[in-house]
């Protein structure tokens, strides 16, 4: 048989037993009934008959119906609906496995209040018998109120459910699904028998969505720093481009520079020996002046290559002063260039210090939210040790109910031998 339709027989037997137990806990509720309608109109004179438990509309299931409250026929009933939709969502394949499958997060603790309310009621209703004339099958019927309840509770919540149902389940979701087993549920068997374990759960779960909106918050804080990492680095290559090359550009002008300079100075030097060579033809000159026609004609040629020469020096200046003045525009442009760079520099900064210090801020969020979180276990820590020593009181008290119940049971004995010897004596 495959194993999907093996759930399905396994939830076919469990919705069986969710019938069984709804028509017990319909008959149950129908004996509460007539026995309450007994109990209101009984008399002092009647009553032993209150202590016959009064037939429900399904005979053959009278013998679950010990308790007059009616939580015993109706924590199984519970019980089972939910087995029954959990095998179901196997079938389907629609289950979400938890710790808490299939039942959900305070099943445990209601089924345990339960059987409280059922003990109360039992030991309740004891206080509107005639203590005169009480029996001790009277008695024994609010015992069995009192006790059934709380047994079903116990026995179903902490060894039907938490040692075979839900173990059972969680290996059968594992078996039909193909998922490798777990660690053995030991580990986690004390932490389900706490009453407190669910609200712990909850606590942890919302710690962890604390924790991943503040990864969140991280990652989204990262974004900014990578892109001002990026924005760092643009502007660090555009700054050295806008540095450096006006630079080379300065070198390559302060080389024309001095090129041209040197061609001046050629120039001044050609000057200056044309001078010379005008002294020299003018002394000439003067000692001869028969070659004076020559000379004369030497000298204008001297002086026009002078003139030529200083022409030639005017154009030289006029593009020395274009160079400077393209030059000086260029280094206004740098100027500028830096400045908006250290601005955007400035500017990145200030946005880094921001960013260091939302994260500073989420740190110290965090740690806050840590030590709330320690603080609330805490709390629930010392809740549970409370519930423990409420539970212990509670045993005790009980224990010492039933000591005095039986203490009664005997008192109510030495008095039936007491009537029975006063009774034979007549």
């Amino acid at each position: 048989m495959n194993k999907r339709k093996l759930t399905l027989v396994f939830a076919g037997v469990s919705a069986i037993a969710t019938l069984l137990s709804l028509l017990a806990w319909v008959n149950n509720l129908v004996v509460l009934w007539r026995w309450a309608i007994n109990f209101a109109t009984m008399t002092t004179s009647k009553t032993t008959e209150t202590t016959t438990i009064t037939h429900g509309c399904i005979k053959w299931l009278d013998w679950t119906a010990v308790d007059l409250s009616a939580v015993t026929t109706f924590i199984p009933f519970f019980g089972f609906a939910y087995i029954t939709v959990g095998f179901w969502q196997l079938y389907k394949n629609t289950a979400q496995m938890d710790d808490d499958f299939p039942f959900f997060r305070a099943y445990d603790r209601i089924n345990i209040s339960l059987g409280l309310i059922g003990t109360l009621f039992g030991i309740i209703i004891i206080g509107f018998y005639d203590l005169d004339k009480v029996t001790m099958g009277d008695l024994m019927m609010c015992l069995h109120t009192a006790l059934f309840s709380t047994l079903i509770a116990v026995a179903w919540v902490f060894i039907v459910v938490l040692m075979f149902t839900k173990p059972f389940m969680r290996w059968w979701h594992n078996t039909i699904n193909g998922i490798a087993p777990q660690d053995s549920f030991d580990d986690h068997f004390l932490e389900r028998l706490e009453q407190s374990a669910a609200s712990i759960r909850h606590e942890l779960g919302q710690s962890t969505e604390t924790l991943k909106t503040f990864s969140d918050c991280l990652r989204q804080a990262s974004v900014p720093v990578t892109e001002l990492r990026e924005a760092l680095q643009d502007s660090t290559s555009h700054f050295q481009k806008g540095i450096v090359e006006p630079l080379l550009q300065l070198q390559r002008h302060q080389a024309d520079q001095t090129v041209a300079l040197t061609q001046a100075t050629q120039t001044l030097s050609q000057i200056q020996t044309s001078q010379q060579a005008l002294v020299d033809p003018l002394l000439h000159l003067q000692r001869n002046q028969t070659d004076q026609n020559a000379s004369v004609t030497q000298l204008t040629q001297t002086l026009s290559h002078m003139q030529a020469s200083q022409q030639a020096l005017v154009e030289f200046l006029k593009e020395f002063k274009s160079n400077n003045t393209a030059l000086q525009a260029s280094l206004d442009t740098i100027r500028e260039e830096h400045t908006k760079l250290e601005t955007l520099h400035l500017q990145t900064r200030k946005e880094a210090d921001d960013t260091r210090t939302k994260l500073a801020d989420l740190n110290q969020l965090f740690k806050e939210k840590q030590q709330l979180f320690d603080a609330q276990l805490a709390e629930w820590k010392a809740r549970h040790h409370q519930l423990e020593a409420t539970a212990q009181k509670l045993t005790t008290e009980q224990a010492q109910l039933k000591v005095a119940l039986e203490l009664e049971k005997q008192r109510a004995e030495e008095s039936e031998k007491t009537l029975a010897r006063i009774k034979s004596v007549f």
